[in-house]
This record gives structure tokens, sequence and C-alpha cells, in this order.
């Protein structure tokens, strides 16, 4: 087992995770509003309840990659006198509630499908949608699709179910949903004591002082999947209550994070049924409720999350296989974003100094693989300059599928496509008044026949920040070194950056 990703993996799942300070924030917007309806004079006969659901009340929330705009997910039921109310009066007199109060009523978005959304203030960078519904009733339900039933699901959840109201070409109905019920059996996978049942009319949200393998395992497939669909179509990325639900089914008592990967990797595509619809992903506490019937109006998100899936089993496994804070640090960074492994790198400065050093002095007697490599191959020209020992420039490579728009960062070694946008940025201590040279040598029968092995010349800098701008157009292996020159000199170079293009 490798204890040292599972140590990096538990505690970048803390960097991920919301601080004190914005839960807090948010845990008092939410009262804020649910007193506010609680009190509205138009609410008063329907006895309101208000309650957290989503990833706040599960506690795998995050922050988004760029640490803006958070997402909290509200119900307001409504428990009395509903048992001749139409979805759309549901919807309108909570949303007309809203509109009374005259903070809220500036911050309430257009009416969206389902629910009501409140927009705070750039300052809080968070927005609240808040579900209108009422306690599951059958004589209500005219839409034979949101008939409840419950299956082999207990009891206790099926008095959770409620009715919430759906706007679709300004047609009002009712959809049915247990999000309490899902709370109560999440609660029960991650072995958290059932609370006490309570009687306040807003209920805070549970609070975990210690997140569990399961929750943190969750966090983090988030942002491995957040990442994953930066340079993908945004709509067909897999909605959180079906990674959620996939892996706490998996969930066994794992005694670590990677464990439990491993472990849902193997078993989730066996947990997606095909039923009654060709995908389901069923609400555990309401069978009822398929998690997946968008894959079954629109096969792309099906696909999607296949794939997703498939990298997510390559990375896990790659990620397994690097031993030190170095890679680590520049492996999590590729797969989770740049600024949380940044703050959690910073706790480990010393080992980071300890490993860069042992590396340069290993590297003085013995070259890495790549420069032999390139040393046997005739057309690749040897430096004109006084070398020096080692290799102290790292090359930071992006790659653009969107002719320069967005770039994400990219290992050596890693399989890339053809038909990128390249960028290779030198990463380097030194400030010396000297120059940035760089060498491109490639390989293979595509770049031999087109004349373009290069590895003759070396060229200069053509991006930004000493940047050198190249393009993925030829199949095989080609390789990228950086020379920081000043006259007859070469004070830094880095190791071959190894650039593999498939077919």
């Amino acid at each position: 087992m490798n204890n040292l990703l599972n140590k990096l993996l538990s505690e970048l799942a803390d960097e991920i995770d919301i601080t004190e300070t914005q839960e807090n924030t948010i845990v008092k917007a939410y009262k804020k509003v649910g007193d506010w309806l609680n009190e509205s004079s138009q609410l008063s006969k329907y006895k309101v309840h208000v309650f957290t659901q989503g990833s706040i009340q599960y506690g795998t929330a995050i922050k988004p990659i760029d640490e803006n705009d958070y997402d909290i997910d509200l119900v307001c039921e409504l428990t009395e006198n509903t048992s001749h109310m139409q979805p759309r009066e549901i919807k309108q007199v909570v949303g007309n509630s809203l509109k009374a109060n005259s903070t809220y009523s500036k911050m309430l978005d257009d009416e969206g499908r389902r629910c009501w959304t409140l927009i705070y203030s750039d300052e809080l960078n968070f927005h609240m949608d808040i579900l209108p519904c009422i306690q599951y009733n059958e004589r209500l339900v005219l839409n034979e699709k949101a008939m409840c039933y419950y299956g082999t699901a207990p009891v206790s959840y099926q008095k959770l179910a409620v009715l919430a109201t759906d706007k679709v070409d300004n047609k009002y109905d009712y959809i049915t949903t247990n999000p309490k019920g899902f709370a109560q059996w999440f609660k029960e996978r991650i072995n958290v004591n059932k609370p006490q049942v309570k009687t306040d009319s807003i209920e805070n949200p549970p609070t975990y002082p210690r997140k569990t393998i399961l929750q943190k395992a969750i966090q983090l497939l988030k942002r491995h999947r957040d990442v994953y669909f930066l340079d993908k179509d945004d709509s067909d990325k897999p909605i959180s209550m079906i990674i959620t639900t996939l892996l706490a089914k998996c969930h066994s008592g794992q005694n670590s994070i990677v464990s439990l990967l491993e472990d849902a990797l193997d078993k989730i595509p066996q947990l997606i049924g095909h039923g009654k619809e060709k995908y389901e992903i069923l609400n555990p506490t309401m069978p009822s409720e398929n998690f997946a019937d968008k894959w079954n109006e629109k096969e792309s998100k099906a696909i999607a999350f296949f794939n997703w899936l498939k990298q997510l089993n390559k990375d896990i496994a790659w990620l397994n296989t690097l031993t030190t804070y170095t890679a680590l640090s520049a492996g999590l960074k590729k797969l989770f974003a740049q600024k949380p492994v940044d703050r959690l790198m910073t706790r480990y400065a010393s080992e980071l100094q300890q490993e860069a050093e042992a590396a340069s002095a290993l590297s003085e007697e013995t070259p890495p693989p790549s420069v032999n490599t390139l040393n046997i191959l005739p057309y690749h020209k040897k430096a004109p300059w006084s070398m020096p020992k080692g290799y102290r420039i790292c090359i930071k490579g992006e790659i653009s599928t969107d002719n320069g728009q967005t770039y994400r960062r990219f290992c050596s070694e890693e399989l890339i496509p053809k038909g990128a946008c390249l960028r290779f940025t030198p990463i380097n201590t030194r400030k010396d008044d000297a120059k940035y040279f760089w060498q491109i040598t490639n390989t293979g029968e595509e770049a031999r026949a087109a004349r373009q092995l290069r590895g003759e010349e070396f060229e200069d800098s053509n991006g930004p920040s000493n940047a050198r701008i190249e393009h993925s157009v030829y199949t095989g292996k080609h390789y990228v070194q950086c020379f920081f020159v000043r006259g007859k000199q070469c004070l830094a170079q880095s190791e071959p950056f190894v650039v593999y293009i498939g077919q």
C-alpha cells in the first residue's frame, strides 16, 4: 500500500473542503432565509420546515476550482394544509414570500425549473437554491412518472418522501424525491450515529468534526471530475448525486482512501442497472427515482461518465506508482488542480528540498534515460556551449485543444492527442541576464517522412514567459530540452521533456 499517497490524499481532501469560516457564513445565511420563510404571513398556514440537502448535508462539499460561487441546496417543505395544492401554487407561494422580503427580492434570480435561487454578493461567493415541496401524497400525483414506489427500501425512508415542483414549457407538474431519506441512508453508510429527531422548523446542517474515508473519497472524486471536464462539454459532467450514491454503495469499511477508490472502480460498472431504462442508478431510499435519468435522454452523458471512469482508473494506478513528495506533488496538481496542492505542499517544504538536493546530486552522476536515448540519435546535435553538471531547470508542459484559448498541465511521457497546441515554460530559480534556447528532437516514421526530425537547431523562445510554443503533429515520442545560456556558457539545462503523441 502507498502510505504516502493515502496521507497526501487525505490531507488534500481537507484542502478542497470548504473552510470553517465559509461553512459558518453559509449556515448563517441559510438560517436567515429559514427564519424569514417561517415568519412569512404568506406561508404561516402551511407550517414550513426548512432543511439542507446535497453536499452540505452529507459533509462532501468542495471548493470550486476557481474557489468562487459555492452552491447551497435548501428544501422548503410545506407540512400542513396542502392536500389540495397544485404544483404551480406551491412554487409561487414560496417565490412570493421571498419577493416580499426587500433584501431577497433583489437577490432573487428568474424562476428556475424546480427551484428559486438567491444570488449572494461577490464577497460571499455563493448562491442558494430553494426547492419548494410538500409531503408525498399519492392522490395529487397525475403523472405516472412521479408515482412513488419503494421496492425493498425500509419503512423509515418511505415516510420522508416529498413532492417537488417541476416546470417545463410553462407547465407545472410534480416530481417525487426523498432528500431526507437519502441523507439518513448516507449517514448509515458512513457509520455516523443517527441524530436525535428534530422538532424545530429549521434544521441545522449536521456537523462532522472529522471527515470519514468515504466523505473524503467523494470530495476527491468530485474534484477529479471537475478538472477532467475543464476542456470537455460541461453539460455531460456526471452529477454529484451519482458519485455520492455509487461510492457510498461501495463503502464497506475500507481502511484507506486508495483501497476504497480501487474497490469502487471495480464495482461501479456492475452497480449501474439496465432495467426499465437503459441506464439506472436508483435512489436507494426510493427506487422510483433514477439519478441517471438524463443519461437515457442524452447518450453522451453516459459515454462521458464511462470515459471519465476509465481515466480515473488509470490515474489512481499511476499515482500508486509515485513514491516521493516531489512526484506526488506534480501528479496531484495535474489531477486535482494546482491551488490546493500548493497549499498542501507548503507543509512539506523541507522534504521537497531534500528530494531536490538528492535528485540534483544523483543527476550529476547519472543522466536520465531520455538523455541516453537522445545521444544515440545521429541527427541530435550536441549542445555547443560549455555545459554545467546536473539538470536544474524544470519544464512545465501545457496542452490546449481549443487553439490556445485554454491550457491544462500535462506531464512528461503522458500520452496526448494529435492536433493540440503545446506550451513549454522553463521553471528556473536563476535570475541571471541570460537567454533561453530550445532544442526539439522528433522521432518516428511520420516525422521522418515529413523531414521534420529536427534536433539540429537551438531555437529561441516564441511565447510568453520565455515559453516555447509547438504543436502535436507526428505520432511517436519526441523530446523538448531547454538551455539557459550566457555567451558561451550554459548556466543551466533541463532534462528532456518527453512528448508522447498518439494516433
